[in-house]
Formats: C-alpha cells, sequence, structure tokens
C-alpha cells in the first residue's frame, strides 16, 4: 500500500461528507494504478458521523475508526499512524478542499520519490471570498530537499496539518506520545523526523484551507492556557524556532527562523488588539512573559513588542478604523 489518507474528525459531519466524496471521486479515476486506502478517525463526534458510517456502504478501501471517547486531538492524529497499512500517510483535514488531481499528483511523486521521509504539499487559503497564498515561496516543484532546510524552504507552512505527508514507520519509532495533549503533534514530529532523511516539497497548490475571517476564529476559539488562542499558536511558533539547536538543527538556522518568526510578532500583536473583547492585563503579562524567554536579546522587543501590547485597544481599533475610511473613499 502506497497512501493512506489519514482524516481526523470531530463533528463535522457537514464538511467530511464533502472531502469524503472529493476523494472516492478522485480514487473512481485512478483505475488502480496506485493503491490508496482512505482512513478517518473518529473522536467519538455526536453530530451523526457514526451513524452516517453505519448506514452507508464505502469502498473497501474506506475505513472507519471510532474513539470510545473523546482522546483530544494528539492522540486522535495519532491512532491513524497505528491502523494505517500504506508506507505513507497523508494527515488531511476534515474541513479542507483538495483540488481535483491532487491524490493522483502525489501518489505519483511518492512513487518517484519513495525513499523521503516526509513530504510537504503547497495549499492556499480561501477567506472573505478570496484566495490567499501561503507562505511557502515555492509554486513548482517537485523539489527533493534536504530535510534540515525544508523549514526553511517552507517557510513553516508545515503548521498547516494538510500539508504533512509522512513516511508511516518513522512516525512509529519517534515516541509520539511525548507530544500528546500540545494540540500540535505533527509540527514537532515532523521536527524530529525532518533530521532523518530527504523531505519531497510539492510546490504545486493541491489544498484549500477553508478559513473565517480573524475575528469570527478568534469568537470560535476558547482561550488556551488562559491565553488568546491564535497568540498563544504565535508563541508556540516562537518557542519552536527559538529552540531548534536542542533539537539537532544547525543554529544558523535557528537563527534564521527566528528572524522570520519576529516579522510576525507585530501583526499578532495588532489583530490581538483588534479582535479581543476586553483589555486583559493578566493575559498581556502572560504574553510578555513567554516572549520575553525568546526575545529578551532583541532592543525590538523592548521599544516595540512591550509598548505596543500595553497600548489600550481603542487606539488600534480607532486607528484600523481611520485606515478603513480612507480607503473607501481613495476609490
Amino acid at each position: 500500500m502506497l497512501l493512506t489518507i489519514g482524516i481526523p474528525t470531530y463533528n463535522r459531519i457537514s464538511s467530511l461528507k464533502n472531502v469524503i466524496s472529493e476523494i472516492q471521486l478522485q480514487l473512481s479515476s485512478l483505475y488502480g494504478t496506485f493503491e490508496v486506502e482512505v482512513l478517518i478517525s473518529d473522536n467519538a463526534s455526536n453530530d451523526g458521523t457514526y451513524d452516517f458510517f453505519k448506514n452507508n456502504i464505502f469502498p473497501p478501501y474506506f475505513k472507519y475508526h471510532r474513539q470510545p471517547q473523546n482522546v483530544g486531538f494528539d492522540r486522535n492524529v495519532n491512532s491513524l499512524f497505528e491502523y494505517a497499512t500504506g508506507k505513507y500517510l497523508w494527515t488531511l483535514s476534515d474541513d479542507d478542499n483538495i483540488s481535483g488531481d491532487s491524490i493522483q499528483i502525489i501518489c505519483n511523486e511518492l512513487s518517484n520519490h519513495n525513499y523521503v521521509r516526509f513530504a510537504y504539499v503547497n495549499y492556499n487559503v480561501f477567506q472573505n471570498q478570496k484566495h490567499f497564498p501561503s507562505s511557502c515561496p515555492i509554486t513548482k516543484g517537485p523539489y527533493v530537499v534536504d530535510s534540515v532546510k525544508l523549514l526553511n524552504y517552507v517557510k513553516f507552512s508545515n503548521t498547516f496539518i494538510s500539508s504533512c505527508i509522512f513516511e508511516v514507520s518513522y512516525w512509529r519509532v519517534f515516541n509520539p506520545e511525548k507530544y500528546f495533549d500540545t494540540a500540535w503533534i505533527h509540527l514537532y514530529m515532523a521536527r524530529d523526523i525532518l533530521l532523518e532523511g530527504k523531505s519531497l516539497v510539492i510546490g504545486d497548490v493541491l489544498i484549500e484551507m477553508l478559513q473565517s475571517d480573524l475575528k469570527g476564529s478568534r469568537n470560535e476559539k476558547s482561550k488556551v492556557d488562559d491565553i488568546e488562542f491564535y497568540f498563544y499558536a504565535h508563541l508556540k511558533i516562537v518557542e519552536f524556532c527559538g529552540t531548534l539547536s536542542s533539537y539537532g538543527y544547525p543554529v544558523d538556522q535557528e537563527k534564521a527562523a527566528i528572524k522570520f518568526c519576529m516579522k510576525g510578532d507585530i501583526s499578532h500583536i495588532i489583530n490581538y488588539k483588534l479582535t479581543t473583547k476586553s483589555y486583559d492585563i493578566k493575559e498581556i503579562g502572560k504574553i510578555i512573559g513567554r516572549m520575553f524567554i525568546f526575545r529578551s536579546s532583541s532592543v525590538k522587543f523592548y521599544i516595540t513588542f512591550i509598548p505596543l501590547i500595553l497600548f489600550p485597544n481603542f487606539i488600534f481599533k480607532f486607528a484600523h478604523a481611520i485606515k478603513k475610511y480612507f480607503q473607501r473613499n481613495s476609490k
């Protein structure tokens, strides 16, 4: 078996049906060229997901596994690797769109480069009726790269789970349990596996991430560790970049990663100020404290980051309103 398309799901039956329908359509056109299975790991959904699979007949290459209870995102993703029979597993989110020939392209490239440990698939973002590219600058390919340098090539776009394809055997031996309850098991496992060989970059845009506007996204998410969800995610990226050398990556690559990550510091403050409902000094204090660990040697942290995040929210909202006003009247 070449490829397992692994879909972790929880209470997204509507979008899951769309993904499954597209996968069935694409696999029906492969005519047995490649061996592909589809594995769904249901994290104890209560929205009719179980009844959907129980009451419908699927091709034999479809497998459905249901957790007895909600085990969390990381354990649910890991279960895909426990049940997969493919050499590679594509961790596909249950609410993303895939292009009409994505499975064919991925199978072709994995077959032609069957020595790689990890593959990255490029994507774009669909938000507010517009398409936006990922941060990965490579739009053609494929490219086989030194795995240690892959993070530089894709600019951390592999934080998007649907962009990741893992060699199953390597996932299994790298002790994924240590990343349970991080909510980013795929990113940390990729960091470990990348040190073990070559990686494949598929620059063709084969996936579309469906994303609500930033304010809507923040309203949909709860706080994690008492810090707003999206800023918490940025803090995890800050930590990820700032500790690469301790996991065996060259120091110069860690410095490059930190430099790239710092470009997002101010934009995250602005988005945070524009969308949070209240001025939470305790939360701000935690953000400054965590950023200090990795930014304390940067002058910019003291003269820009700290003052900006301490400013009242209304200043940002007022400035944003003025900007919108002039944009409307300049057309």
